[in-house]
């Protein structure tokens, strides 16, 4: 698959990130507004950096008067602010569209994790800032979705996106919510879920990860072309507490640290992973699993600008509905952040996990008297011939 983006499309989404006022989306970045002095009040300052927006002619702009700013540049605008904050333009277009609420110019591909019969008519999704594009059934995104690709039973092979990323095994929870391509078994594929008007759960496209094919090259994402943005989950115990992270592989890590490390026991917990536009799709997600019995929900997004706009939209909507009252008072929201190991916070649930895996390391290699070879991952044993089902049924 390829990435989908229509190119005029991705321009003009740059360039109306570009007019919005800057100090508002910088402070949601961790900026922080000058006020030591009159002269510099409306002025911007992170670390040692300092900067001083202004209008321009055609966008908002900033400009260092302190030494170097974001990345290095002495002028620029929110789209470098945001590739400064985020690491690259794809991420740094993720943490606008979710300070800004808005989707991005072409859909993703997306199929439910826990859908019953998925409705198959066309999709009444929510339509991008761009319109004017068509989409996928979701008959044709479970086909497209299946299409080299073999859905992951337990016992399978794991693909590196996970293996190499301190997931050794995963438990029966995560069976059928993911498949693997069929290419060396490279690419996990992450099937999502969105709702019609009335609720009902269809497929609504796929995102591809794969970790980088050599040292020092990127890892990457990739969407289903003419698909919707949506949510990946999973089923857990009927009433139990539902966490919502901002991946498949976040919420892979907290189950994994819920287990090993905290060693929570009682009712299995069920995911929500929500992708950047879809955060209402994983607020009816919650609806549905509230009216089955869950009174709790946990948001454990990233501990960052992109993560606490999750939450805040999430959390906003779950009010909504309780004012409404489709959602019972009762209901508990509360935000946990990734969990501290070796006495250091981590941005997100899978570095807290690799972070717990190295500290294992360290502790086996002072236990047997000095340093050992640093252990391959344990992938689960592998099955050789599995049903080609369709992923995570109701």
């Amino acid at each position: 698959m390829t990435s989908t983006y229509d190119k005029e499309a991705a321009k003009a989404e740059l360039e109306a990130f570009k007019q919005k006022p800057i100090v508002d989306l910088a402070v949601a970045m961790g900026w922080q507004v000058m006020k030591t002095a009159d002269k510099h009040n409306g002025k911007l300052k992170k670390g040692s950096m300092k900067i001083a927006p202004f209008k321009g002619s055609n966008a908002w702009m900033w400009k260092a008067f302190s030494g170097e700013g974001p990345g290095g540049r002495t002028a620029g605008t929110v789209v470098d602010l945001a590739i400064d904050e985020a690491g690259s333009i794809g991420k740094a277009r993720q943490l606008l569209r979710s300070l800004t609420g808005t989707s991005a110019p072409t859909s993703i591909s997306i199929s439910p994790a826990s859908a019953p019969t998925p409705d198959t008519s066309p999709s009444t999704g929510p339509d991008s800032a761009f319109s004017g594009r068509s989409y996928k059934t979701s008959d044709e995104v479970l086909a497209a979705f299946k299409t080299g690709a073999r859905v992951w039973r337990v016992g399978d092979r794991l693909p590196p996106h996970m293996s190499e990323r301190g997931v050794r095994e995963l438990p029966e929870i995560f069976d059928r919510t993911f498949a693997v391509t069929t290419d060396n078994f490279r690419n996990a594929r992450f099937p999502l879920v969105a709702y019609d008007d009335d609720g009902n759960p269809f497929y609504a496209g796929y995102e591809d990860r794969n970790l980088p094919p050599e040292p020092g090259a990127k890892s990457y994402r990739r969407y289903a072309k003419d698909a919707r943005a949506g949510v990946w989950h999973t089923r857990g115990d009927q009433g139990a507490p539902v966490v919502i992270t901002e991946s498949p592989l976040d919420a892979i890590s907290y189950e994994i640290l819920r287990t090993e490390v905290r060693r929570e026991d009682g009712p299995q917990v069920s995911y929500i992973a929500v992708r950047s536009g879809a955060e209402r799709y994983a607020v009816q997600g919650i609806l549905r699993k509230t009216k089955n019995g869950t009174k709790s929900v946990i948001i454990a997004t990233h501990q960052d600008a992109a993560g606490m706009a999750y939450a805040a939209k999430i959390m906003s909507g779950i009010q909504e509905l309780k004012d409404d009252g489709e959602i019972e008072s009762d209901v508990l929201v509360r935000y946990i952040p990734p969990m501290e190991v070796g006495g250091v916070m981590h941005a997100d649930w899978n570095d807290a996990l690799m972070a717990h895996r190295a500290q294992e390391f360290r502790s086996e290699s002072k236990s047997s008297g000095g340093p050992s070879p640093r252990p391959e991952p344990r992938p689960a044993p592998r099955r050789t011939v599995h049903p080609d089902t369709a992923p995570c049924p109701a």
